[in-house]
């Protein structure tokens, strides 16, 4: 336990101690060590305000469980893109919404338009992603417009994009089914929440 006390130390934001605490007692449980030691770790207080924006471990388990139950009956397609891109990659809802269809390789390596620099770098994401966009597209093609998320009933318009309030309405819908929505959480808790990881 001392080894286990001295290495939160390194962990200054309750929120960020939060989150090592909770994973600790995840590993040790897997492990199967019969007296979990991080269990006799008490959490910090974190303020409520702050924990919005993020996205605890057991409620991020509650909203991917929800999507896969309705992805499997063919349903949130589009949403399921946009959270697993914006979990496993923390870009700005603005950087996902630019996305173009020709920044995403089968590979997984996509270019990424900066919304606030205005210049591009490249990432890699999993293989969960690319599966994600590619359901979405096959299930909903569109091949009028460049972009990766569109509206559904604006296939005559061929620059169109997602607004965020589109997005915002769909997540929060998204929130309330699974059980996490909370007041003030909103597109940012997913960057928040990639962050924090």
């Amino acid at each position: 336990r001392p080894v286990l006390s001295e290495f939160l130390e390194g962990f200054a934001s309750p929120s960020y101690r939060y989150s090592a605490i909770y994973f600790l007692r995840l590993f040790f449980d897997f492990l199967g060590v019969e007296t979990n030691p991080a269990r006799h770790i008490k959490f910090p207080k974190i303020n409520p305000a702050a924990q919005v924006k993020f996205i605890e471990p057991h409620e991020l388990i509650q909203l991917m469980e929800v999507l896969k139950q309705k992805v499997q009956l063919g349903q949130y397609l589009r949403e399921s893109a946009i959270v697993h891109l914006m979990i496993f990659t923390g870009l700005r809802i603005s950087e996902v919404l630019a996305l173009r269809k020709e920044d995403i390789q089968p590979s997984g390596v996509i270019l990424i338009r900066d919304s606030k620099t205005h210049e591009s770098r490249v990432t890699q994401i999993p293989k969960e992603v690319i599966d994600a966009i590619q359901a979405y597209h096959k299930a909903y093609p569109n091949p009028n417009t460049p972009y990766v998320f569109y509206p559904y009933r604006e296939q005559s318009r061929p620059f169109s994009t997602l607004s965020y309030s589109a997005v915002q309405t769909m997540i929060q819908k998204l929130f309330k089914e699974a059980g996490i929505y909370k007041k003030g959480r909103n597109l940012h808790a997913f960057r928040h929440t990639f962050a924090r990881s």
